[in-house]
């Protein structure tokens, strides 16, 4: 279950910063401001603000992040600490951080290199990881 929820996470966070509206495509942009007050409740760890705002924010050009927050509240591996999973991760050479905010989580380094043997190396890991808590 954890393997499959974290390959779902992967998939949307590449495909939520790939993501362009098409042109001619009609959608509901929010304002920076939205955007703003959206960037203000990750920082905090409230993630049903996040989701209220969310909606408001499609087809905004800063709309990826909104996503990518979003991904993040559920992508940390249940009852590990962050800095020891991102230890355990970087013993498999897999590239990982802890977040900078008030509330600690657990973040994947991707770059343009990341392809699908990557995505599958850093599951398997996740899920070794959960398992030994």
């Amino acid at each position: 279950m954890i393997v499959m929820t974290i390959r779902r996470l992967f998939t949307c966070c590449l495909v939520a910063a790939a993501t362009v509206a098409a042109p001619g495509t009609p959608v509901a942009q929010g304002t920076d401001a939205d955007f703003l007050l959206a960037k203000a409740a990750f920082d905090k760890g409230d993630s049903s603000a996040l989701a209220s705002l969310a909606p408001s924010l499609r087809g905004h050009v800063l709309e990826p992040y909104v996503a990518y927050w979003q991904l993040k509240f559920r992508i940390d591996i249940a009852g590990v600490e962050p800095g020891k999973a991102v230890q355990a991760l970087g013993a498999e050479r897999i590239s990982a951080t802890v977040t900078p905010y008030a509330q600690r989580h657990l973040r994947f380094g991707c770059g343009l290199a990341v392809d699908e043997e990557d995505v599958d190396a850093a599951v398997a890991n996740v899920a070794r990881i959960a398992r030994r808590g």
